[in-house]
């Protein structure tokens, strides 16, 4: 498959070379199925652990064949790896087998290939790989000398079969970035951050209801002494405080979202401490009146 020098015509020529995409569904290779049982009663571990390795066998058993022809070895993108996941995903759901109809690849790039397969859950990498090398337009994206990034996608059903999605990329333009996984610290770290502003929002929760309950006190304080006001200039004063106050708060309490920053939920939560505690005081300045 040549290389499409316009990204207008890159469907069309995606579409031409992915012919037999089939090559695993109507039995065509010699893999055994497996009791649709064995998958059902998979924990989501479990198939998330089968998948990644899969994907890993593929990586490596792709690039053995490409040194085999004298190819340099693909680099794994998570970008594609991202979008064959997601793609698979799809035609587990779908319970077929099809090529993606939406263009998974960045704009710019001008040569990209994608295989798609499906198979029993017992079956092996190097199964897989064979019944792809076995088909001369899978073998064409596998052995292609333009490409230079790859991207392995598994997802396993409760059928007992598991859909694997390979996105192949070549950077004709010379200004592609690869994108890496996140890295585990990185992960790490984005789940405290995660428990950090869980943490946040829930001290901005009880703030934010003692208030309330602050603005709440100041109305049935200010319309009790609303009755003493003709008599006392300085009941008037504590009433006249209270409505001015509690309609400041009312106002102006910050508003906090999932997505604020933890340091403006934070930043809030104090806000709203310190307005909690002026409008305490005037209530009890106000009942003394």
């Amino acid at each position: 498959m040549k290389t499409t020098p316009r990204i207008a015509r890159i469907a069309s020529k995606l579409i031409a070379g992915f012919v037999a995409a089939g090559i695993l569904a109507g039995g065509a290779a010699a893999i055994a199925p497996a009791p649709e049982a064995a998958a059902a009663t998979m924990s989501q571990a479990q198939k998330t652990s089968i998948e990644r390795k899969v994907e890993a066998e593929l990586v490596k058993l792709t690039n053995t064949t490409r040194a085999r022809v004298g190819l340099k070895p693909l680099k794994v993108d998570y970008l594609l790896t991202t979008s064959t996941r997601a793609w698979s995903k799809v035609m587990s759901s779908k319970n077929s087998m099809f090529h993606s109809t939406t263009y998974p690849f960045p704009a710019r790039t001008e040569s990209a290939g994608e295989n798609v397969l499906r198979a029993p859950v017992s079956a092996t990498a190097a199964q897989m790989q064979a019944a792809w090398e076995a088909s001369p337009t899978h073998w064409a994206n596998l052995a292609a000398k333009r490409y230079g990034y790859v991207g392995f996608g598994a997802e396993i059903d409760d059928r007992g079969n598991i859909w694997v999605t390979a996105h192949f990329l070549g950077d004709v333009n010379g200004d592609y970035k690869p994108k890496s996984a996140p890295s585990t610290k990185a992960v790490a770290g984005s789940k405290v951050s995660a428990s950090k502003a869980a943490t946040a929002r829930t001290a901005f929760t009880k703030k934010l209801s003692a208030q309330k309950k602050a603005v709440a006190t100041a109305k049935a304080t200010s319309k009790k002494l609303a009755k003493k006001a003709t008599k006392s200039a300085k009941v008037r004063k504590a009433v006249a405080a209270l409505k001015s106050y509690e309609s400041y708060v009312s106002k102006h309490t910050p508003k906090v979202t999932s997505k604020t920053a933890v340091k403006t939920v934070k930043k809030n939560t104090s806000t709203v401490k310190a307005q909690t505690t002026k409008l305490n005081k005037l209530i009890k300045a106000a009942q003394k009146a």
